[in-house]
């Protein structure tokens, strides 16, 4: 057990490291003007590889739940996180999160019946915003 906690530790500490460039992120939202679509995209793809370095370490370690502001590992039974430790990186994430799959669906250039037939290469890219706006030009 305790290998598995300090496993989990060692993934949360990367976390935590990301933590100057959220709030970096957040305050340039706070600070653009949300009204122009053009500095919301530049916005997300500026921040797209936070955004997905979060992704991979935060769903793979906590549950989607949260119980009495607490975060709960995934893997380990009865193991939790205050989620204040965690607030800054939640609200960027969901703040992101919420933008960023409403742009990609907009502009997504590949066509949603064709993505069974993707090669793997495509298929990393079909999650990209920064590729699909590259593509039309748009950046």
């Amino acid at each position: 057990m305790f290998c598995d906690i300090f496993e989990n530790l060692i993934e949360i500490s990367g976390l935590f490291k990301l933590d100057k460039i959220v709030n970096l992120a957040i305050n340039d939202f706070k600070s653009i003007d949300q009204s122009v679509e053009f500095i919301i995209l530049n916005w997300l793809v500026k921040y797209e590889k936070t955004f997905i370095e979060i992704f991979n370490i935060y769903y793979p370690i906590f549950t989607s739940d949260v119980e009495n502001g607490f975060l709960s590992l995934a893997l380990i039974k009865d193991f939790y996180f205050s989620i204040e430790d965690f607030k800054n990186i939640l609200y960027f994430f969901s703040l992101f999160e919420d933008i960023y799959y409403e742009k990609l669906s907009v502009y997504n250039t590949f066509p949603v019946n064709k993505l069974n037939e993707l090669s793997d290469e495509q298929h990393a890219n079909s999650f990209s915003l920064e590729y699909h706006l590259k593509k039309r030009g748009l950046i």
